[in-house]
């Protein structure tokens, strides 16, 4: 996985959907689906191209937040 370019703003699709997972702090299973952040590849265009994401969670009840890395 490439780092992107110091100064460079990745692309973002701002989601705020309730998900059902598992929170790795408290193990709530009620999750906040906050974002997706573009690496590599195009969010518009996954099927066509190699695309990798980072999606960030938040837990509703405890309030930790992480990201998970995902192929699209």
């Amino acid at each position: 996985m490439a780092e992107p370019d110091e100064g460079f703003i990745p692309e973002r699709d701002i989601i705020n959907k309730r998900v059902l997972g598992q929170c790795p702090k408290c193990r709530h299973t009620e999750l906040l689906w906050i974002e997706r952040i573009l690496i590599e590849g195009s969010l518009e265009n996954y099927h066509l191209m190699h695309t990798e994401v980072d999606d960030v969670y938040e837990c509703e009840k405890c309030k930790h937040s992480w990201k998970e890395f995902r192929f699209l």
